[in-house]
């Protein structure tokens, strides 16, 4: 059944945001987080068929210690390159300040037929409240046109 939305974020001031605006708005949608794009990647692997959307940040911070071993939390456009290779099933939405790798994360995906959208952060999170929310809405209306979300 397609009624996941995934995200890769890793600023809690964002997910802090996403998170319970998605919950109200769409309550009968599934959310899952990442904060590192192997960890998404994996995930994909297994589930993307049941992706309604598609959220994905490209920064992501710099290497993070676990377990006593430096862990890549790689990018954006670690995902995108993964997505390209995949059948596409759901629109994704791009949020990135990054306008260096922004096009190319686009690029990636439009050459492999993937619905593909930006939204441009700006004044802290209110981005998220106003043209993400917006874009999300819109986004999630068309797909429940094409298919039974």
């Amino acid at each position: 059944m397609r009624n996941t939305i995934a995200i890769l974020e890793d600023e809690i001031d964002r997910v802090q945001v996403m998170l319970p605006l998605l919950k109200e708005l769409f309550p009968h949608l599934e959310t899952v987080l990442f904060s590192k794009a192997p960890e998404i990647n994996a995930w994909l692997e297994e589930n993307l068929e049941c992706c309604v959307l598609i959220c994905l940040d490209h920064d992501l911070g710099a290497d993070i210690i676990e377990e006593d071993k430096r862990i890549d939390p790689g990018d954006g456009r670690d995902v995108t390159n993964f997505l390209s290779n995949k059948t596409p099933v759901c629109p994704v939405l791009i949020h990135t300040t990054n306008t260096y790798a922004r096009p190319t994360m686009i690029e990636s995906l439009e050459e492999n037929n993937w619905e593909v959208d930006y939204v441009a952060p700006y004044e802290d999170v209110l981005w998220i409240h106003q043209s993400w929310k917006k874009r999300v809405c819109e986004l999630l209306s068309t797909e429940a046109d094409n298919h039974a979300v």
